[in-house]
């Protein structure tokens, strides 16, 4: 359980809504355990996020290599893992770290308490919308991985609200925006939430140079890239990098066709890494397209007349970005943003 410090006093189990208590009252939570292989995990509250700054020895990374992910059957998998796990809370967080010293922010950062390798502090955007099943696969596969990598993140879940078709690029857009005035980033992370690394010796940090596409070898794909251009799944770049193409085309409504106009913008500027197949190989879990996110029939005439007329990339994207944010829920170890992105 975590407790509430406070001069040497008792300590007194608390609920998550007691974060909020304790930020009004500048108050520091941590937890405590009798076990000495267990570390400790400190709920930072303070105004200030940069606690990593104060950390002078040099993170050790316990990586494992080689994973086996396992998707069971929803109905199985609500047996196996008890539901109130779910989403991770901070008693499950120490679960997950077994050799890890923490700090988790009032707003979900996650910052370990050593000295991490540079360009690590990464935000791991999400879009997302009915796919619960797929979100609780990832937080129990990936959380770990973040973690053991000695990662400084967050996980922010961009949430289209009501049925309007689905608008993947304009979500990664919305949560861009959002991750950059919440935080100082070395890059953004734009991660299907349906895709699970199966070796967490590829490294989430950033490359400050050039945009990576991290999704190389994928399950459904036999683990082979189906064509050179793609840059779907999972795409990673620095702020600079993201601006100066403008983001993603907001007008990319259902699905296909958004991360081939992004891999163009992105041609036209820098080169595009990719790590290892033999590391960057990612199971993914298989579903049906939702009638709300059916393949876009204009796909393919949008992307040419993108090619065809570049002054388009100025002008659709960051710079013409219309959302709301409807709400904000704080969940531990991530966030879901509810955002209302418009209609076609």
């Amino acid at each position: 359980m975590f407790s509430l410090t406070n001069n040497g006093s008792p300590r007194y189990s608390f609920s998550s809504h007691l974060l909020y208590q304790a930020l009004s009252r500048n108050q520091t939570i941590a937890e405590t355990t009798n076990s000495s292989d267990v570390p400790s995990v400190t709920i930072l509250v303070s105004p200030s996020l940069q606690k990593s700054s104060d950390n002078n020895h040099s993170c050790t990374e316990n990586l494992v290599g080689p994973l086996n992910v396992d998707f069971k059957s929803p109905s199985d998998f609500s047996k196996s893992i008890d539901s109130k796990n779910f989403p991770p809370d901070y008693k499950a967080l120490t679960n997950f770290t077994s050799s890890h010293d923490l700090t988790i922010s009032i707003s979900s950062i996650i910052i370990p308490n050593c000295k991490p390798k540079p360009n690590s502090k990464v935000a791991i955007i999400i879009c997302y919308r009915d796919r619960e099943t797929q979100l609780k696969f990832f937080l129990l596969y990936m959380l770990p991985i973040f973690i053991r990598q000695n990662l400084e993140f967050k996980i922010y879940v961009i949430e289209q609200a009501g049925n309007t078709i689905f608008n993947r690029a304009k979500l990664f857009n919305v949560g861009y925006e959002i991750a950059k005035s919440e935080y100082k980033w070395d890059c953004y992370t734009f991660h299907d939430v349906d895709l699970i690394l199966e070796n967490d010796k590829m490294s989430y940090r950033c490359d400050k140079q050039n945009p990576r596409h991290l999704s190389v070898a994928v399950s459904t794909f036999n683990y082979r890239l189906p064509y050179e251009g793609i840059f779907g799944g999972i795409t990673q770049m620095t702020g600079a990098i993201f601006e100066t193409v403008n983001g993603y085309p907001n007008n990319f409504w259902g699905w296909g066709g958004e991360d081939d106009v992004m891999y163009s913008r992105v041609k036209r500027f820098y080169d595009i890494k990719r790590p290892p197949k033999e590391l960057a190989r990612y199971k993914m879990y298989t579903h049906v397209h939702e009638k709300s996110n059916a393949k876009n029939p204009k796909r393919v005439q949008m992307l040419k007349e993108e090619n065809r007329n570049r002054t388009l990339q100025k002008i659709n994207g960051l710079s013409n970005l219309e959302y709301k944010v409807l709400s904000r829920q704080l969940k531990d170890t991530f966030e879901i943003i509810s955002v209302d992105v418009g209609h076609p």
